[in-house]
């Protein structure tokens, strides 16, 4: 996630790789045209440095996303791996935009998505609703 030349950083990047790996969805956190918070979740993947998810513009989280270019989101370990109090989390603001489906970024993550998520992508692709949002992170917590 990030270049360093720190012993101590390159183990902390290390540690969340390995955490990152192992979580399919993230919790998503928009915010409404009337300022009002929603938190919704949606599956994901990690192209050079970004979270991709491809939602459906039907989606309430679609729609404030389209409308504020921002979000927050949240990667938590599962709960049978960890106590209550204690799971590992990474928390981190985002800002958000709409890659074309004529960009080439588009095909690569969505073969990435058919990877992971299978014949599904495959049938969400058709639906014209559906749209790829880059989610870059610029500060975070983990």
């Amino acid at each position: 996630m990030m270049a360093t030349d720190s012993p101590d950083l390159k183990i902390i990047e290390q540690q969340l790789d390995e955490f990152l790996h192992g979580i399919h969805a993230l919790m998503l956190a928009t915010v409404n045209a009337e300022g009002l918070p929603e938190a919704s979740y949606t599956p994901y993947v990690m192209h050079e440095g970004c979270y991709y998810i491809f939602i459906s513009q039907l989606a309430t989280h679609t729609k404030n996303l389209n409308q504020s270019g921002v979000a927050s989101v949240l990667f938590l370990e599962a709960d049978e791996d960890a106590q209550a109090y204690t799971r590992k989390r990474l928390s981190c603001q985002c800002n958000a935009k709409v890659i074309d489906r004529e960009n080439a970024l588009f095909e690569t993550v969505l073969l990435k998505m058919e990877d992971k998520f299978g014949q599904l992508i495959k049938t969400l692709r058709g639906l014209g609703d559906f749209q790829l949002l880059e989610l870059n992170p610029v500060k975070g917590n983990f």
